[in-house]
């Protein structure tokens, strides 16, 4: 069994492609999947409790063998009917008077609300949440806009940039640097790098 930690803000969309690409080849093995934030999954890797993990690749990771799979930034999440839908790219001044859903679990929560503050945007937040399907779901009913990576998708949502905000991340696969090499995990970052290389091209 190859025990492959997912970062809890990877897209769904994103596993269950994985799932799919792994599950096509009857001899892999097993994998088991552990959701995890992304200092539960460095406790996990460095404790052996999980093989690898698909999660930011950061310069401080030293201690673990990185491969990068994609470098994304972050994006407005708006409702598909929402007044400034139709733009490329938001100024934050312009959503002061919008009410927002806080993804708590984000990796860049402290920069997007420092950014926001900064241009004089002190919002209402409707929800607080750790689930992005559940932002994603919120933001495509109407109830409020929130800042997002940019691999996330859904129907009713639309994803402009969100001006002057060029924070990024990169996001990849760590593993012990002795660990020792199965079959399963072979075949599972074979579907990792068959499912994340489209998203690049953004």
């Amino acid at each position: 069994i190859f025990r492959l930690g997912t970062l809890a803000s990877i897209p769904t969309s994103w596993i269950a492609d994985f799932a799919a690409r792994f599950g096509r080849d009857n001899a892999a093995g097993r994998v088991e999947l552990v959701e995890g934030r992304e200092r539960e999954l460095l406790e996990g890797l460095a404790r052996g409790r999980i093989d690898a993990a698909l999660t930011i690749v950061r310069p401080d990771n030293g201690r673990f063998a990185s491969e990068a799979l994609l470098t994304e930034g972050y994006a407005l999440a708006l409702a598909a009917h929402h007044p400034l839908a139709g733009e490329t790219s938001i100024e934050a001044g312009a959503l002061a008077d919008n009410v927002m859903i806080v993804r708590r679990h984000c990796e860049v929560l402290s920069e997007t609300s420092r950014h926001f503050t900064s241009h004089g945007v002190r919002p209402f937040f409707a929800a607080r949440t750790t689930s992005d399907d559940r932002a994603l779901a919120l933001v495509a009913a109407g109830l409020g806009v929130t800042v997002m990576p940019e691999g996330f998708s859904a129907e009713g949502v639309t994803r402009p940039k969100l001006a002057g905000f060029d924070f990024t991340r990169t996001i990849g696969v760590l593993r012990t640097p002795n660990a020792r090499t199965t079959g399963a995990e072979s075949r599972a970052l074979e579907a990792l790098r068959e499912t994340i290389p489209p998203l690049q091209q953004r």
